[in-house]
């Protein structure tokens, strides 16, 4: 069952960012009610990981001086059709999943290519297939909801 963004009021975030790992990690839901599904407390939980990721992706807009103009998702994450749907309501930029592939250590070679080139630029490298396109559609309000939440709860 898909519910749409922010409709329970069910709100949740979890603290990973201590570098201890999923098994420790600590959070909090807020909006619990008699009325409370499973599929709102799913929805709060791919929420409350979205918006965690935002906050990471603003915090390197703000050291770099760089906008965000799309994200591409990828790993584990960009299996879930919560995930890919929810992405760009949260992130306010378009999402990009491309198909299946070993991207990181893609990545890893390419830079260590790069590097080993000598030149300023990277060279420009070969695609592979056409990502599956998930245009933004900001959700504000949802947003807002879950850096209140952040905030109110951090240090907990």
């Amino acid at each position: 069952m898909c519910i749409s963004i922010g409709t329970s009021g069910v709100a949740s975030t979890a603290s990973v960012h201590d570098g201890t790992g999923f098994a420790d990690a600590t959070g909090v839901f807020r909006g619990l009610n008699t009325d409370t599904s499973r599929e709102d407390i799913a929805r709060a939980t791919v929420e409350g990981i979205l918006c965690s990721m935002r906050d990471a992706m603003v915090a390197l807009e703000d050291a770099t001086k760089q906008e965000t103009n799309r994200v591409l998702l990828i790993g584990g994450g960009a299996k879930s059709e919560a995930i890919r749907r929810i992405a760009p309501a949260i992130f306010g930029v378009d999402v990009l999943v491309p198909e299946p592939g070993e991207y990181v250590a893609m990545g890893a070679a390419r830079q260590a290519a790069w590097v080993l080139s000598g030149q300023a630029l990277p060279p420009a490298w070969a695609t592979q297939g056409t990502p599956k396109h998930y245009e933004a559609d900001p959700d504000t309000d949802t947003v807002a909801r879950y850096e209140e939440l952040r905030d109110k709860t951090e240090g907990w």
